[in-house]
């Protein structure tokens, strides 16, 4: 790293700091690629991922309120184009934003966008952070940060058959035709209160 810190460059220069949010599932736990305590963890569940997320100072290369000082981490994750990853401002406001998106190649360097590979130093500093920081990946990414309520749930009646309306709604191909026969005989079988006439 340089002397005056790293410096970044590509469309995004003002970028001074940058925020990773990456699921994490029950088998990415422990086996050299996170580990349970590491900060900034919630760790998954049996049913549920986990995120692992942290801000870090682009300029100093060092994860912001690092939780765990005396000890060292290593990271080696593939979350392929699973992670969000947002460019803040000298105030922490957001820039811009790659969502559920590859590993931005420029600053994270990795395997194709693939994995992330990261030797975190006892005080939150990244080792062998680049002096040159290029913010390119994010060149197509969204600038809109508000939040979208989320979709309500299509509770359908228990006599509905959801496989049979998926089938009445036509434009399926014969594959896929074949399936939902299948899958809505069985939901019959299921549901013998709630039918009955034949299954399709």
């Amino acid at each position: 790293m340089a002397a005056g810190g790293s410096k970044v460059v590509g469309p995004w220069s003002r970028a001074r700091f940058l925020t990773i949010r990456i699921p994490i599932g029950v088998d990415s736990i422990g086996e050299g690629e996170i580990a349970r305590d590491i900060p900034g963890l919630i760790p998954p569940s049996a049913e549920e991922y986990g995120t692992w997320e942290l801000t870090i100072d682009l300029f100093a290369g060092r994860f912001l309120e690092w939780a765990h000082p005396g000890r060292g981490f290593s990271v080696r994750l593939r979350p392929k184009d699973s992670g969000t990853y947002i460019l803040l401002d000298a105030k922490k406001n957001p820039i811009v934003q790659l969502a559920e998106c590859y590993v931005p190649h420029g600053i994270l360097d990795g395997d194709f966008g693939d994995s992330l590979e990261l030797d975190i130093l006892d005080d939150g500093r990244i080792e062998c952070w680049p002096d040159i920081l290029d913010t390119s990946d994010f060149e197509d990414g969204s600038t809109d940060f508000t939040e979208r309520p989320d979709p309500q749930p299509v509770v359908l009646d228990p006599w509905v058959n959801p496989y049979e309306l998926e089938l009445k709604r036509g434009d399926v191909t014969p594959e896929r035709r074949r399936e939902l026969l299948k899958l809505a005989r069985r939901y019959r079988l299921a549901n013998p209160q709630h039918f009955t006439h034949r299954s399709p």
